[in-house]
């Protein structure tokens, strides 16, 4: 069984944790302009493999392109061909020559190179992942490309044109169809050849001087579970290091990968389905080998890519505000525990009233909405309309009062030095947190690190959370500091009032 799960509850420590006792880690990426929070993990010593598919002008990593502080020039005049087809042009190459020391024919050289020059021992191409256990590899991709063809989705020719397969697929041929309607067929027997032998002439293309590679070019979910087979396999013939019944993969996601196998819910059942499938496919042929269940989790990266920095000041503040949060959470259980009232027991409280009085307490409140915490003001005076329809919204209602009862009991008070305590923290929360919103985010890439040997900053009080709990605390971080930065945008500009807050964060 292959299992995908959201890896969110992960933390950093223990991801090291896990690779130090010989665990599976992968972050996969495309060869070109490299975001901070990957080029922070390749710096914690993270294996980074590069898929070398990829169009020159991806938005993403804009593969065509030179990223060097914080400006951008086009280092191909061949944009949109494979980035593995194009060529650098005349203007770029002296520009190219002062950061990288050489010389090169194409855009994936040159940003392969880079990176290997700044983590020599944990980056590599996707296809070189796969060679390691040539044999092995060699094996599975005739097994899955006997049963599931229809992923070897693309055929590139040498000039760099990309042939789709074409619908409604049969017989012993599979056609190839470009957008200028021109077809090739290749014989079903060949896919598996024509697909290594392009991973093959991808690694010559890129790390040597050979040709434009030509051949058959896999769809993503084969790209996801042949690297996490190689990486598992590799130097533990099969699962002797493991129990044989689960072996866990920790893959750092991007936006893109964490979308279709996490988030978004119509694509993460076709693709968990086809990754299950193409898994029970080669355990069953490779018996013995692999284990019962791959344990495939993806730990997103938003939350890393917002609090790097490559600036020790800047992470130093970060790490305070995390520091003040935790203080701050600190005291509110020792609040509670003091005033002898948990929410779990307001919970219970608001439920053991019937439909009368909970209508009589809604009318309470709303009669007093002037002393109500602003944030739910709006709330209250919603339900009290729905309010005429109990029954419809019977549900909603008591949630709203439960949700009320616990804010009311919340609400932050000058007396006792422990509200005092909290309320301090809490000022403090919003002054860091809206001091580091004025901060420009790192658009540091690979060259910049080159050029000026940049290094990138985690804040410490942050390594050991999960990025679910960074992104909680970030977010909460961000209410507290709303109402200052509201406040200054609110300033009139040119005589014009702009009243609309827009946080600044990425």
């Amino acid at each position: 069984m292959f299992k995908i799960a959201n890896g969110e509850n992960y933390s950093l420590e223990e991801i090291h944790t896990h690779q130090q006792n010989g665990g599976s880690v992968l972050r996969s990426a495309h060869v070109g302009n490299f975001n901070p929070s990957t080029l922070f993990l390749a710096q914690e010593g993270f294996p980074i493999i590069l898929h070398e598919h990829i169009r020159g002008n991806a938005k993403i990593y804009k593969p065509a392109y030179l990223k060097i502080d914080g400006h951008e020039f086009p280092i191909t005049d061949q944009t949109t061909l494979p980035l593995t087809h194009s060529v650098i042009n005349e203007e770029a190459n002296d520009e190219i020559h002062q950061i990288m020391r050489g010389s090169f024919q194409r855009p994936a050289q040159v940003h392969y190179e880079s990176l290997k020059k700044l983590f020599p021992n944990n980056v590599q191409l996707t296809s070189q992942l796969f060679f390691e256990q040539n044999t092995f590899f060699q094996e599975v991709l005739e097994v899955l490309s006997k049963r599931f063809s229809h992923l070897f989705s693309n055929f590139v020719d040498k000039n760099g044109n990309v042939f789709n397969l074409a619908e409604n697929q049969s017989g012993n041929y599979q056609e190839y169809i470009s957008e200028d309607g021109q077809q090739i067929r290749i014989d079903r027997e060949q896919i598996g050849e024509l697909t290594y032998n392009y991973l093959r002439q991808t690694i010559d293309a890129i790390v040597g001087s050979g040709e434009n590679p030509e051949g058959i070019v896999m769809k993503s979910n084969l790209y996801v579970l042949l690297s996490s087979l190689c990486e598992i396999y590799k130097g533990r013939n099969g699962v002797e290091r493991y129990h044989p019944d689960n072996v866990e993969v920790v893959h750092f996601s991007g936006a893109e990968m964490i979308n279709y196998l996490v988030k978004n819910q119509k694509q993460v059942e076709q693709n968990a389905k086809e990754l299950n499938d193409l898994y029970v496919v080669v355990k069953k042929e490779f018996e013995g080998l692999l284990p019962n269940t791959l344990d495939f989790r993806l730990v997103p990266t938003g939350m890393i890519g917002r609090i790097i920095t490559d600036k020790d000041e800047v992470s130093k503040k970060i790490d305070d505000l995390f520091v003040a949060n935790q203080s701050l959470t600190e005291s509110y259980g020792n609040r509670q525990e003091s005033r002898g009232l948990s929410a779990d027991e307001i919970r219970q409280q608001v439920l053991s009233l019937d439909d009368q009085a909970v209508s009589q307490r809604v009318l309470e409140l709303y009669d007093r909405i002037g002393d109500l915490p602003g944030r739910i003001k709006k709330k209250i005076s919603d339900v009290k309309v729905m309010l005429e329809d109990f029954e419809s919204y019977r549900e909603k209602i008591i949630g709203t009062l439960i949700s009320t009862e616990i804010a009311i009991k919340d609400t932050y008070s000058e007396s006792g030095a422990l509200d005092k305590e909290i309320t301090r923290i809490r000022g403090r929360i919003s002054e860091i947190s809206t001091e580091i919103q004025k901060t420009e985010l790192s658009e540091v890439s690979q060259y910049d690190v080159l050029e000026h040997n940049t290094k990138f900053y985690f804040p410490k009080s942050a390594r050991e959370l999960s990025q679910r709990q960074l992104q909680d605390i970030w977010n909460y971080s961000v209410r507290e500091s709303s109402k200052e930065l509201k406040q200054e945008i609110e300033i009139p500009k040119n005589g014009e009032s702009n009243s609309e807050f827009k946080p600044k964060l990425k």
